[in-house]
């Protein structure tokens, strides 16, 4: 018998906020409902306007009405990560009432917790006799961001300037590989998304390629970036695709910024992952996010085509979607990536 299929869905930056929000999902929100999971990065918070901003310095705090949870739901969105730079906006008390806004309307959330364990736990998905586990770190130290064991905050694995390459703590690098190692325990499938890298720029930094390739060791089956705000390449290590960076999606508010995008579908069968694929995507800003069909998608390939050269991964153009092989990347030594600090 052949096994059954499960269709993940996956996009990054998301900020909605204008008048009528599901508007945001008009064009995807038909694929999106057929696919089993559907994952973002949930780049703001969603809280009451008289919720007070953190005191760290920031040029732009990032809230959306709690009732954008509809707009969510509406386009079929399953998962976010609340490990990034703009959930602790507006302190605990926003990150507390975004995971109460999800939670009522059945989305689940990771990488955020009323306590550091909590913020470590995986969102298991068990669907036709697979169990999926997300995980989510955040790498840019802000004050009060860090969850504690008293206290509400986010997963992170912190970067320093100042600590030598790759520039990462030691102790919080081991304790994600710990939660890697534990989420693989109760699941087939280990994802783990990841708020890294330099915003506004396609080249990598030191911490990605390392962090991305612990990951999979500790046994990470696939890795989800975001953060630069512009598409970065999809790397195959030992055979595991790592997604530096997926590009904004719907950002609402914030800097002018390239609205390129990529959706990355997986399909996962008989208890591993099969088929890993990209569809180029325009976002958007006040407008309607929209996969790009094949007459508009050539700047997308060739970028992508120039990016993933650069962590020595090919893919071929099939239906309009770039289609990795898996297969061809055997487990074996971890290999170097152009990078800088």
């Amino acid at each position: 018998m052949k096994p059954q299929e499960i269709t993940l869905l996956a996009f990054g930056d998301v900020c909605l906020q204008r008048p009528e929000p599901q508007n945001a999902f008009r064009q995807v929100r038909d694929l999106f409902h057929q696919a089993d999971i559907v994952f973002c990065n949930l780049e703001s918070t969603l809280c009451s306007p008289d919720t007070p901003p953190t005191p760290f310095l920031r040029v732009v705090h990032l809230r959306s009405d709690p009732e954008v949870v509809h707009a969510l739901v509406d386009a079929g969105i399953d998962l976010v990560s609340l490990a990034n730079t703009h959930t602790m906006d507006y302190g605990p008390a926003g990150l507390l009432q975004t995971m109460q806004a999800l939670d009522r309307h059945g989305i689940r959330w990771v990488g955020a917790g009323r306590t550091i364990a909590e913020a470590r736990t995986p969102a298991v998905f068990d669907l036709k006799g697979t169990r999926i586990a997300f995980l989510a770190y955040h790498t840019y130290d802000q004050y009060g961001a860090v969850a504690s064991e008293v206290s509400p905050g986010q997963a992170m694995v912190r970067i320093g300037a100042y600590l030598a390459p790759p520039h990462v703590f030691r102790e919080e690098v081991s304790q994600m590989q710990t939660d890697i190692r534990d989420a693989r325990k109760q699941a087939d499938v280990v994802i783990v998304s990841w708020h890294w890298g330099q915003s506004m720029t396609s080249q990598l930094a030191v911490h990605q390629p390392y962090l991305g390739h612990l990951a999979i060791d500790a046994g990470a089956d696939l890795v989800l970036g975001h953060h630069a705000h512009v598409l970065q390449g999809i790397e195959l290590y030992r055979g595991k695709p790592i997604c530096y960076s997926l590009g904004n999606f719907v950002m609402d508010r914030g800097a002018p910024m390239s609205m390129e995008a990529l959706v990355v579908k997986c399909a996962i069968a008989d208890k591993r992952i099969r088929h890993l694929s990209f569809l180029p995507a325009e976002g958007t800003r006040m407008g309607e996010a929209r996969i790009l069909p094949r007459a508009e998608a050539e700047a997308t390939f060739r970028e992508m085509r120039a990016l993933c050269a650069e962590v020595r991964t090919r893919f071929s153009i099939q239906n309009g979607e770039g289609v990795f092989s898996l297969s061809r990347h055997a487990p074996g030594r971890r290999r170097k990536v152009s990078a800088r600090a």
